[in-house]
């Protein structure tokens, strides 16, 4: 009665202060946690492709109000992904598991795929609570969606009996399936009453073994809230880093074919900009994610500025010595520009970060004119500038990380220099 009182007292006071909590998607490639991520964020089914290259994604959100989650979803056959795992796991409070009930799947020897390892990270890091969350119940036949339950709690509750007393371990029970919606939302309701308030409160729970009734909520969830959205401010400084990006690879691009180097200077990179980026996300979700739609499309507008000062400014300014600031400031292109392109559904579209997508309102154009009142800067004496000197990455790093160098330390690791090798040998590939 006491414990059920605390209870009481510790969801009344969680409306007065915001919560923020850290959880990890696990499971098989195929077994639906970008589906899953999507349903949370976006409140809707999209479409997802298979994460192996990308190695994994996070997403914040809040449900109830004033309650933040970061949720990581990390895909294991990422060579990008392997090296970075304790450090996505570092102060995360909860692993969802996430089972593919697919029934063309019950011949499988391996059911469980990569359990033991995300046990194992959950372990050496403190984190404590684990749910294994059965997923693509819609393609059960009433049959065996009834056998579920105890097909479940056989398989885990052998995988996960050499861990007694180490985690606290539930299935969920209730009907779920990431791609029509349905339990998705109780999967964080549950959460929401489970999980600690902070971390002096672990000592309040006590889940061991399989538990086979959801915890009744004192009170009925408020409703979800629709999402935020970056702040300008971060969307703003995204826009001025890709377009520095963007001059510098197409700089370099002309330089290169100076010298007669043969190489794929784009496809290079973007596979800088995109390791980069999982890099920097790693340590600051705030920053936006890798998009090939907003990288490819910053790349277009430079080719074309600098197109239009070959064919209108001959014997003056030379593109290859032209530096950042002064391409800013003759062309005068607008943080916004993207808007008389692209659609706001378009541009932070879920497809979009993965391929590149075409524009949803005028086809992008060919040359771009510097303004009038900018043609007084084409008489301006060229700069000298050493980026040829350089190689790609040198040159990009820097710009999109705001150090100097190719940044390797990585809190995950301490400075381990293996760890530190191995990260920078998968970012060269």
């Amino acid at each position: 009665m006491v414990n059920k009182f605390r209870g009481y007292v510790n969801w009344a006071f969680r409306a007065f202060k915001p919560l923020e909590h850290k959880i990890i998607l696990a499971g098989d490639t195929e077994s639906g946690k970008s589906t899953l991520l999507y349903q949370w964020k976006e409140n809707k089914f999209t479409q997802q492709h298979p994460r192996i290259m990308t190695g994994f994604e996070v997403e914040t959100f809040d449900y109830p109000p004033k309650c933040f989650w970061s949720v990581w979803n990390v895909t294991l056959g990422s060579d990008i992904a392997k090296p970075l795992l304790k450090h996505f796991i570092h102060n995360t409070e909860a692993v969802l598991y996430v089972h593919n009930c697919d029934p063309r799947l019950d011949g499988c020897d391996d059911r469980t795929p990569n359990l033991h390892l995300w046990v194992g990270l959950m372990l050496e890091n403190g984190c404590r609570f684990l749910y294994i969350v059965p997923n693509k119940q819609d393609l059960l036949t009433p049959e065996k969606a009834g056998d579920l339950a105890q097909y479940l709690a056989k398989i885990y509750g052998e995988e996960l009996a050499r861990y007694q007393n180490q985690i606290s371990w539930r299935i969920l029970y209730h009907r779920i399936s990431a791609k029509t919606g349905e339990g998705v939302w109780e999967i964080l309701d549950q959460l929401y009453y489970e999980l600690p308030s902070d971390t002096g409160s672990d000592q309040e729970h006590s889940r061991q073994g399989v538990q086979t009734e959801a915890i009744s909520n004192p009170n009925p969830l408020p409703m979800k809230k629709a999402k935020t959205g970056d702040s300008q401010s971060i969307l703003d400084e995204e826009s001025d880093r890709l377009l520095q990006f963007a001059f510098l690879v197409m700089q370099h691009k002309q330089i290169s074919a100076s010298v007669s180097e043969d190489s794929d200077i784009i496809p290079q990179a973007l596979s800088i900009l995109q390791s980069t980026t999982i890099r920097q996300r790693a340590m600051d979700i705030d920053i936006p994610p890798y998009s090939k739609t907003r990288a490819c499309f910053w790349i277009h507008i430079v080719r074309a500025c600098l197109e239009s000062l070959c064919h209108s400014n001959p014997d003056g300014i030379c593109p290859r010595d032209l530096d950042f600031a002064d391409f800013k400031a003759l062309f005068a292109l607008s943080r916004t520009l993207w808007m008389k392109y692209y659609s706001q559904n378009a541009w932070y579209s879920i497809p979009a970060r993965m391929e590149f997508a075409a524009p949803d309102q005028n086809p992008l154009p060919d040359v771009i004119e510097i303004p009038s009142a900018q043609q007084k800067l084409l008489g301006k004496k060229s700069k000298k500038d050493t980026v040829g000197e350089q190689s790609l990455e040198d040159i990009l790093v820097p710009v999109l990380t705001g150090r100097k160098g190719v940044d390797t330390d990585l809190p995950c690791c301490a400075g381990d220099p293996a760890c530190d090798a191995r990260i920078l040998s998968v970012e060269k590939q």
